[in-house]
Protein backbone atom coordinates (compact mmCIF):
# COMPACT_ATOMS: atom_id res chain seq x y z
CA UNK A 1 0.00 0.00 0.00
CA UNK A 2 2.82 2.40 0.85
CA UNK A 3 4.49 1.63 -2.50
CA UNK A 4 1.26 2.50 -4.33
CA UNK A 5 0.94 5.78 -2.42
CA UNK A 6 4.56 6.68 -3.20
CA UNK A 7 4.04 5.96 -6.91
CA UNK A 8 0.88 8.10 -6.95
CA UNK A 9 2.75 11.04 -5.40
CA UNK A 10 5.58 10.79 -7.94
CA UNK A 11 3.15 10.72 -10.84
CA UNK A 12 1.30 13.74 -9.48
CA UNK A 13 4.53 15.73 -9.29
CA UNK A 14 6.21 14.62 -12.54
CA UNK A 15 3.36 14.53 -15.07
CA UNK A 16 2.79 18.35 -15.10
CA UNK A 17 6.54 18.88 -15.63
CA UNK A 18 6.61 16.45 -18.54
CA UNK A 19 3.79 18.36 -20.26
CA UNK A 20 5.65 21.78 -20.20
CA UNK A 21 7.83 23.02 -23.07
CA UNK A 22 11.34 23.89 -21.96
CA UNK A 23 12.98 26.75 -23.93
CA UNK A 24 16.74 26.99 -24.05
CA UNK A 25 18.04 30.38 -25.26
CA UNK A 26 21.45 30.42 -26.97
CA UNK A 27 23.79 33.38 -27.46
CA UNK A 28 22.32 36.39 -29.39
CA UNK A 29 22.80 36.21 -33.18
CA UNK A 30 24.61 38.99 -35.00
CA UNK A 31 22.48 40.75 -37.63
CA UNK A 32 23.40 39.96 -41.22
CA UNK A 33 24.99 42.83 -43.10
CA UNK A 34 23.69 43.75 -46.53
CA UNK A 35 25.62 43.05 -49.69
CA UNK A 36 27.53 40.17 -51.14
CA UNK A 37 28.53 39.24 -54.67
CA UNK A 38 31.75 40.29 -56.30
CA UNK A 39 33.53 41.97 -53.44
CA UNK A 40 30.80 44.22 -52.09
CA UNK A 41 29.25 43.86 -48.67
CA UNK A 42 28.91 45.95 -45.55
CA UNK A 43 26.10 48.31 -44.65
CA UNK A 44 23.96 50.39 -46.99
CA UNK A 45 25.50 53.57 -48.34
CA UNK A 46 24.69 56.89 -46.72
CA UNK A 47 25.86 60.37 -47.71
CA UNK A 48 26.82 62.15 -44.49
CA UNK A 49 27.37 65.56 -46.04
CA UNK A 50 28.49 67.31 -49.23
CA UNK A 51 30.07 70.65 -50.03
CA UNK A 52 30.39 72.72 -53.21
CA UNK A 53 33.47 74.89 -53.70
CA UNK A 54 33.07 77.66 -56.29
CA UNK A 55 36.17 79.22 -57.78
CA UNK A 56 34.63 82.45 -59.00
CA UNK A 57 37.61 83.06 -61.30
CA UNK A 58 39.95 83.44 -58.33
CA UNK A 59 42.79 81.26 -59.57
CA UNK A 60 44.13 77.76 -60.09
CA UNK A 61 44.48 76.57 -56.46
CA UNK A 62 41.27 76.70 -54.46
CA UNK A 63 40.93 75.65 -50.80
CA UNK A 64 37.60 74.91 -49.16
CA UNK A 65 36.34 76.17 -45.85
CA UNK A 66 36.80 73.89 -42.84
CA UNK A 67 34.24 71.10 -42.40
CA UNK A 68 33.62 68.08 -40.14
CA UNK A 69 34.17 64.69 -41.81
CA UNK A 70 34.55 62.60 -38.62
CA UNK A 71 33.09 59.13 -39.07
CA UNK A 72 33.33 59.06 -42.86
CA UNK A 73 34.65 55.86 -44.41
CA UNK A 74 34.90 57.23 -47.96
CA UNK A 75 35.32 60.56 -49.75
CA UNK A 76 34.61 61.22 -53.43
CA UNK A 77 35.32 64.52 -55.20
CA UNK A 78 34.07 65.73 -58.59
CA UNK A 79 36.33 68.36 -60.17
CA UNK A 80 35.52 70.53 -63.20
CA UNK A 81 38.22 72.61 -64.89
CA UNK A 82 38.11 75.40 -67.44
CA UNK A 83 40.98 73.75 -69.33
CA UNK A 84 42.34 70.22 -69.05
CA UNK A 85 45.30 67.91 -69.18
CA UNK A 86 45.31 67.89 -72.98
CA UNK A 87 46.35 71.56 -72.81
CA UNK A 88 48.96 70.95 -70.12
CA UNK A 89 46.83 71.81 -67.08
CA UNK A 90 47.11 68.83 -64.73
CA UNK A 91 44.66 68.65 -61.84
CA UNK A 92 44.97 67.11 -58.39
CA UNK A 93 43.34 67.07 -54.96
CA UNK A 94 44.97 67.27 -51.53
CA UNK A 95 43.72 67.93 -48.01
CA UNK A 96 45.03 68.96 -44.60
CA UNK A 97 44.93 65.35 -43.34
CA UNK A 98 47.55 64.07 -45.83
CA UNK A 99 45.11 61.68 -47.49
CA UNK A 100 45.94 60.35 -50.96
CA UNK A 101 43.28 60.88 -53.64
CA UNK A 102 43.19 58.63 -56.69
CA UNK A 103 42.39 60.50 -59.90
CA UNK A 104 40.21 58.84 -62.54
CA UNK A 105 39.86 59.57 -66.27
CA UNK A 106 39.30 63.18 -67.24
CA UNK A 107 36.61 63.88 -69.87
CA UNK A 108 36.38 67.00 -71.99
CA UNK A 109 36.12 68.46 -75.50
CA UNK A 110 39.77 68.12 -76.56
CA UNK A 111 42.61 70.55 -77.18
CA UNK A 112 41.60 74.20 -76.98
CA UNK A 113 38.16 73.38 -75.61
CA UNK A 114 36.55 74.41 -72.36
CA UNK A 115 35.13 72.21 -69.58
CA UNK A 116 36.83 69.09 -68.25
CA UNK A 117 35.52 66.86 -65.48
CA UNK A 118 36.96 64.02 -63.42
CA UNK A 119 36.47 62.08 -60.16
CA UNK A 120 38.85 61.60 -57.24
CA UNK A 121 38.33 59.14 -54.40
CA UNK A 122 39.80 58.11 -51.05
CA UNK A 123 38.66 55.00 -49.18
CA UNK A 124 39.03 54.80 -45.36
CA UNK A 125 40.37 58.36 -45.09
CA UNK A 126 41.82 60.13 -42.11
CA UNK A 127 39.02 62.45 -41.03
CA UNK A 128 38.85 65.61 -38.96
CA UNK A 129 36.46 68.08 -37.38
CA UNK A 130 38.44 70.79 -39.23
CA UNK A 131 38.93 69.15 -42.62
CA UNK A 132 39.89 71.30 -45.63
CA UNK A 133 40.40 70.36 -49.29
CA UNK A 134 42.49 72.01 -52.00
CA UNK A 135 42.05 71.59 -55.76
CA UNK A 136 44.87 72.25 -58.21
CA UNK A 137 43.85 72.81 -61.82
CA UNK A 138 42.87 75.43 -64.39
CA UNK A 139 40.16 77.50 -62.64
CA UNK A 140 38.64 74.53 -60.80
CA UNK A 141 35.18 74.15 -59.28
CA UNK A 142 34.56 71.04 -57.21
CA UNK A 143 32.12 69.09 -55.03
CA UNK A 144 33.22 67.00 -52.03
CA UNK A 145 30.97 64.17 -50.80
CA UNK A 146 31.60 61.93 -47.81
CA UNK A 147 29.72 59.21 -45.99
CA UNK A 148 29.59 55.60 -44.82
CA UNK A 149 28.63 52.18 -46.14
CA UNK A 150 29.94 49.33 -48.21
CA UNK A 151 33.35 47.70 -47.81
CA UNK A 152 34.20 50.44 -48.90
CA UNK A 153 36.10 50.08 -52.17
CA UNK A 154 36.33 51.70 -55.59
CA UNK A 155 34.48 49.69 -58.25
CA UNK A 156 34.55 51.23 -61.73
CA UNK A 157 34.01 54.41 -63.73
CA UNK A 158 32.76 55.55 -67.14
CA UNK A 159 32.19 58.81 -68.97
CA UNK A 160 32.05 60.77 -72.21
CA UNK A 161 31.95 64.30 -73.65
CA UNK A 162 30.52 66.13 -76.65
CA UNK A 163 31.15 69.35 -78.53
CA UNK A 164 27.59 70.48 -77.91
CA UNK A 165 24.21 69.17 -76.76
CA UNK A 166 21.72 69.47 -73.93
CA UNK A 167 21.63 65.77 -72.94
CA UNK A 168 24.41 63.25 -72.35
CA UNK A 169 24.83 59.77 -70.84
CA UNK A 170 28.08 58.51 -69.27
CA UNK A 171 27.69 54.85 -70.28
CA UNK A 172 26.12 51.99 -68.35
CA UNK A 173 27.57 50.65 -65.09
CA UNK A 174 26.61 47.51 -63.21
CA UNK A 175 28.54 47.65 -59.96
CA UNK A 176 30.58 44.58 -59.07
CA UNK A 177 29.12 44.22 -55.58
CA UNK A 178 26.12 45.00 -53.39
CA UNK A 179 25.27 47.32 -51.77
CA UNK A 180 26.77 50.04 -53.95
CA UNK A 181 26.61 53.76 -54.64
CA UNK A 182 26.91 55.59 -57.96
CA UNK A 183 27.91 59.25 -58.30
CA UNK A 184 27.46 61.26 -61.50
CA UNK A 185 29.35 64.46 -62.33
CA UNK A 186 27.78 66.55 -65.09
CA UNK A 187 29.65 69.61 -66.35
CA UNK A 188 29.45 72.11 -69.19
CA UNK A 189 30.93 75.40 -70.30
CA UNK A 190 27.74 77.43 -69.91
CA UNK A 191 27.09 79.76 -67.00
CA UNK A 192 24.31 77.43 -65.86
CA UNK A 193 24.76 73.69 -65.47
CA UNK A 194 22.55 70.75 -64.67
CA UNK A 195 18.79 70.91 -65.14
CA UNK A 196 17.86 67.32 -64.25
CA UNK A 197 19.02 63.69 -64.06
CA UNK A 198 16.78 60.66 -64.56
CA UNK A 199 17.10 57.03 -63.41
CA UNK A 200 16.23 57.98 -59.79
CA UNK A 201 19.43 59.96 -59.24
CA UNK A 202 19.24 62.74 -56.64
CA UNK A 203 21.03 66.01 -57.32
CA UNK A 204 23.30 66.95 -54.41
CA UNK A 205 25.02 70.11 -55.67
CA UNK A 206 24.79 72.39 -58.71
CA UNK A 207 27.54 74.96 -59.30
CA UNK A 208 26.91 77.69 -61.86
CA UNK A 209 30.26 79.21 -62.74
CA UNK A 210 31.05 82.90 -62.72
CA UNK A 211 33.72 84.43 -64.96
CA UNK A 212 35.82 81.70 -66.60
CA UNK A 213 35.23 78.18 -65.41
CA UNK A 214 33.03 75.14 -65.86
CA UNK A 215 29.60 74.60 -64.33
CA UNK A 216 29.21 71.37 -62.37
CA UNK A 217 26.27 69.34 -61.11
CA UNK A 218 26.66 66.22 -58.96
CA UNK A 219 24.01 63.56 -58.29
CA UNK A 220 23.95 60.12 -56.72
CA UNK A 221 22.06 56.83 -56.43
CA UNK A 222 22.33 54.15 -53.72
CA UNK A 223 21.50 50.56 -54.68
CA UNK A 224 20.83 47.68 -52.30
CA UNK A 225 21.34 45.24 -55.17
CA UNK A 226 23.58 46.26 -58.07
CA UNK A 227 21.69 46.73 -61.34
CA UNK A 228 22.68 48.35 -64.63
CA UNK A 229 22.17 52.11 -64.80
CA UNK A 230 22.97 54.73 -67.46
CA UNK A 231 21.45 58.06 -66.37
CA UNK A 232 20.78 60.97 -68.71
CA UNK A 233 21.96 64.43 -67.65
CA UNK A 234 19.91 67.31 -69.05
CA UNK A 235 21.65 70.68 -69.20
CA UNK A 236 20.27 74.20 -69.30
CA UNK A 237 22.77 75.14 -72.03
CA UNK A 238 24.56 73.22 -74.77
CA UNK A 239 28.24 74.22 -74.62
CA UNK A 240 30.76 71.33 -74.35
CA UNK A 241 28.92 68.94 -72.00
CA UNK A 242 30.92 66.21 -70.26
CA UNK A 243 29.76 63.54 -67.80
CA UNK A 244 31.50 60.88 -65.75
CA UNK A 245 30.16 58.34 -63.25
CA UNK A 246 31.90 56.41 -60.47
CA UNK A 247 30.65 53.41 -58.52
CA UNK A 248 31.86 52.33 -55.08
CA UNK A 249 30.91 49.18 -53.19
Amino acid sequence: MKKLLTLAVLLAVCLPLLSDTILVQGPPQKPLSGGGGGGGGGSAFTVSQHMAVLNGGAGDNITSTSTNTVGATWIVIALANYQGEVDGFNNSMVDNQSNTYTKLTQYGPGSGGRNYVTWFYCMNPVTSATHTFTAHGRIPNYVVIWGTGGTPAFDTTTGTSAGSGTTLQPGSITAGGSPCALFLASANADATSLSSVNSSFTILENINHTANGASLGVSWLAQTTATAVNPTSTFSGSASPAVTMISIK
